[in-house]
């Protein structure tokens, strides 16, 4: 398909972003400049422009959602490890299927059959969906903020 401006799928079409000049001013320079993107963790209006900080925030929340993804989940009554490494393992058994033995995120040895693979696979993705969904309510709260002090309140 053709997805080039004005030939993307309705669905493309329906999400909405922050799209004022000064918005997308703000993420050019940031992007541009020579520090980190996520900066302090608190900004004044006298350091930068406040559609600036929005983007910084929104960056911190960003790295604290990816944290939390990879931080690892509970399934039953262990915790499993989610870094991308992890995320791919239980993929691939989620896909083949059978028994398998199981390291934990303590190093503890479990038996998981193929529907515990499942359940596995299962947890995993509502813990990411989790994250991403709690990440849209904090990046929805920094987009309609209108001070300084309301961005720097927001914590992931």
């Amino acid at each position: 398909a053709d997805f080039k401006a004005g030939n993307r799928p309705a669905a493309q079409n329906a999400v909405k972003y922050e799209t004022s000049q000064a918005f997308r001013a703000a993420v050019l320079a940031e992007l541009c400049s020579n520090g980190p993107l996520t900066g302090g963790l608190d900004y004044t209006e006298s350091e930068t422009s406040i559609d600036t900080i929005k983007v910084r925030k929104i960056a911190q929340l960003k790295e604290s959602r990816d944290a939390l993804i990879k931080g690892g989940f509970i399934f039953g009554a262990n915790t499993y490890d989610s870094d991308d490494v992890s995320q791919s393992r239980i993929l691939g058994a989620f896909v083949a299927g059978g028994p398998y033995v199981w390291r934990t995120a303590v190093n503890e040895w479990v038996s998981l059959t193929e529907a515990d693979i499942g359940g596995l696979w299962s947890a995993l993705q509502l813990h990411t969906s989790q994250a991403f969904s709690r990440f849209a309510e904090k990046e929805a709260m920094v987009l309609s903020a209108t001070t300084v002090e309301e961005i720097n309140s927001i914590t992931f």
